[in-house]
């Protein structure tokens, strides 16, 4: 399997297809973020430790994401191609148990100031 097959098939095991899979590939292929890669898109990724691909994919979601997010934001696989810190975070309501404050301190950095629990 050629290293373009490879991050074809993650893109579409991550919901993409068609035109957005096209798309962010031509982008990968030739725009400037993967410059470094423009010969190395045919080759075997056997030839290459599992590390490259793990890199390599950390960058071409970013692109995917980059569509996806200026086509079609709203799209149901974009909390697959996103990480954990790309996702929206639930936040406690004011006033539960779960509202944790952080209070700067000078001198100290941020001290989280934790409501008494009964």
């Amino acid at each position: 399997m050629t290293i373009e097959e490879k991050i074809r098939q993650l893109l579409s095991e991550h919901g993409m297809w068609s035109t957005g899979l096209e798309e962010t590939m031509r982008e990968a292929k030739e725009g400037d973020l993967l410059e470094s890669m423009a010969q190395r898109w045919g080759d075997s990724l056997d030839d290459y430790p599992p590390q490259f691909l793990a890199v390599l994919w950390l960058c071409v979601r970013g692109i995917a994401l980059d569509w996806v997010d200026a086509n079609c934001p709203k799209a149901f696989y974009r909390p697959l191609l996103a990480s954990e810190a790309d996702q929206p975070q639930a936040q406690p309501a004011p006033g539960s148990t779960l509202d944790c404050t952080a209070v700067p301190v000078a001198e100290f950095g941020y001290v989280i100031d934790a409501p008494e629990v009964d």
